[in-house]
């Protein structure tokens, strides 16, 4: 039996459709179980119950990302890049608080971009990536304007990609990274088209991972 594209996106929904429910179910039924059963079990058999619960989530972020990968994406509202800059970092904060993130804006940003959620989706994906890399967690962020459009570049002080990574960092579930599913950078690469841009990534010529997104700008 064959499937066309449409068939596949519908079993993909209807998967993560089901799937969602079932981690909803379950952790409530943990979180049902877990009060009842306090004061009857040891501290390290209740110990079960969060790392259920944890799991559970995990599934959730899952078919959360799945979404982000295979529907249609709202188009969101205009904001300052200074704004989008400012969200992003403060975001990041909170997974990574003894990071470095060096952002110069300079004078392009006054500048307004469209989507300012699904910007900011995208560069704290990039920035987070950069961040796990950088043996140090220092990431800079320079943002200039060359021929109408915006121009966003991300570097780290890791180690940069390998020669044979370089063809595969945007297809979808490729990952060198444990826990990863490989589909940050391919949801990345889609909103940044949906909005009419580009983005590309490579070694930085002073060692280290760069990536550089052009985006049209008001």
């Amino acid at each position: 039996m064959n499937f066309d594209h449409e068939d596949l996106l519908r079993m993909n929904r209807v998967l993560r459709h089901r799937l969602r429910n079932f981690a909803s179910g379950m952790k409530t039924s943990v979180s049902f179980l877990s009060k009842e059963l306090e004061g009857r079990l040891s501290p390290s058999e209740m110990e079960y119950f969060p790392l259920i619960a944890n799991e559970c989530d995990g599934v959730t972020e899952m078919t959360n990302r799945m979404s982000q990968l295979f529907d249609e994406i709202p188009s969101g509202d205009e904001s300052t890049l200074a704004s989008v800059l400012e969200k992003t970092v403060a975001g990041l904060r909170g997974r990574f608080p003894t990071a470095r993130i060096r952002v110069e804006a300079g004078t392009v940003g006054s500048l307004r971009v469209a989507s300012k959620q699904n910007l900011v989706l995208c560069l704290g994906e990039i920035v987070a990536n950069a961040l796990e890399s950088a043996p140090n967690g220092e990431v800079s962020v320079s943002c200039s304007g060359e021929n109408g459009r915006l121009v966003i570049e991300v570097c780290d002080t890791g180690p940069g990609i390998k020669p044979e990574e370089q063809g595969n960092l945007f297809l979808p579930f490729y990952t060198t990274k444990a826990r990863h599913l490989g589909i940050g950078l391919t949801i990345v690469k889609k909103i940044i088209g949906q909005l009419g841009g580009s983005i590309e990534a490579d070694n930085a010529d002073g060692g280290g991972f760069r990536a550089v997104l052009a985006l049209p700008a008001n």
